[in-house]
Parts: structure tokens; sequence; C-alpha cells
């Protein structure tokens, strides 16, 4: 069986060959298993309050009379 082809790290500086599947070398494997940044606008749209917020958005969206999307739609659907 043929060994799998060895890839640069993926970190810019480092040009060590590896075979991790994550893609970085032994020296840098604790960044491949960090998890992602969570910043203050993650922490707000992940909580109830945006839901309900972003809910009437999407009512009010809707029933907007100038709403140009839904006015299209509607004017092509009973064109003759």
């Amino acid at each position: 069986m043929v060994a799998k082809a060895l890839k640069e790290c993926r970190v810019c500086s480092c040009h060590e060959l590896t075979n991790n599947s994550n893609g970085y070398c032994d020296k840098h494997i604790a960044i491949g298993k960090r998890v992602r940044n969570i910043d203050k606008y993650d922490k707000f749209y992940n909580t109830k309050v945006w839901g309900i917020v972003h809910h009437i958005i999407e009512i009010k969206s809707k029933t907007t009379p100038g709403n140009n999307l839904n006015n299209r739609k509607s004017k092509r659907m009973y064109r003759s």
C-alpha cells in the first residue's frame, strides 16, 4: 500500500512536513484542536433577544406595502 503524501504545516512560517489529518505539524497540533473564537457579535446573535427581534423584522418586511420583492412576484404571476 502506498504511504500518504506529506503536506506542509498550515502555519504560515512553519515549513515542516506532516501527515496529520488536520494539516498541522506536531509543534502546532494545539492550533488544530482549538475551537473557533467567539466574539461579542456571536454572543448577541445566539441570544433569545436577537431571535425575537429577527422574527419581528421578518414579519414586518413581509407585510410592508412598499416591499418590491413581493410586488414583483405578484405582477409577474398575473401578466398576460
